[in-house]
């Protein structure tokens, strides 16, 4: 019996960095095809009676005009959003490893649960029954926003000791390290980086203020420094009393606020 809905995670789907940098149009055809595929035998592939569904089947599935279907089809090929069978069917490679995992979870379940804990005596509680481990959840987006097992590794580009700073202030602040959200990052970092600005001032920028993201630096406003109380009196270019010093000269208080003006009109 078929299924009356799919796991989605929001979440995931708009970490997918492959499919989140597709137009929204190839996005929302995407979503289409999921939904096509869902009902689809076998599960997550696009395909009509066990064989591949034609450019116009598909364009018609997902009520979009064949010349729209084919262009939007070749923006997420290009990506890399969606898998393809030696015969030329389109699949979800995250659709089918759901349906995988919930067809092993089910098989464990005719068996009596976790396959590591049966046949474990020792691992039982004194009444007989198994407490099976919690398994990961999953969602139906194009791909998987998993942990990563290992440490994520940034470009030669980015200093490592200032990457490694703002990721300790990450890990204290409990954001999530994910391969994901780092690689998300990076693109930042070469957004900043052709911008004029070097990586490593992002990152400390941010290791210095204890922010969880990397945002472009700001340009500081110029610092006003009042004379000390004991100072002798200084005066302006003007000939009028200095009430304040800016950019290594005294101003007038007239004087201070056309330069201001005139800096906040510059910026």
């Amino acid at each position: 019996m078929k299924r009356p809905a799919f796991q989605f995670y929001p979440a995931d789907w708009r970490k997918d960095l492959e499919l989140q940098s597709c137009s929204i149009a190839a996005r929302g055809l995407w979503h289409e095809m999921m939904c096509v595929m869902h009902e689809a035998e076998p599960y997550g592939h696009l395909v009509l009676n066990g064989k591949p569904m034609s450019e116009l089947q598909a364009a018609t599935a997902c009520r979009v005009t064949p010349r729209d279907y084919r262009a939007l089809l070749a923006e997420l090929k290009a990506a890399g959003v969606p898998g393809e069978t030696d015969d030329g069917s389109i699949y979800s490679r995250r659709m089918v490893k759901d349906e995988q995992l919930r067809a092993m979870r089910a098989g464990f379940g005719r068996l009596g649960g976790n396959p590591r804990l049966v046949g474990s005596k020792d691992k039982q509680n004194p009444r007989g029954k198994v407490k099976p481990k919690p398994t990961p959840s999953s969602s139906s987006s194009s791909s998987s926003s998993e942990k990563s097992k290992g440490a994520f590794a940034p470009p030669d580009w980015i200093p490592q000791d200032a990457w490694n700073a703002w990721l300790e202030v990450r890990r204290k602040k409990r954001a999530p390290n994910t391969d994901e959200a780092l690689r998300l990052s990076v693109v930042d970092l070469e957004r900043f980086k052709a911008a004029g600005h070097e990586p490593r001032l992002v990152l400390e920028q941010s290791v210095k203020r204890g922010w969880q993201g990397l945002f472009e630096p700001k340009t500081e406003a110029t610092t006003a420094v009042l004379p000390p109380p004991s100072a002798k009196a200084e005066t302006c270019p003007c000939g009028a009393p200095a009430t304040m010093k800016v950019g290594g000269k005294w101003r007038c208080a007239a004087h201070v606020r056309e330069d201001f003006s005139t800096a906040a009109k510059a910026a």
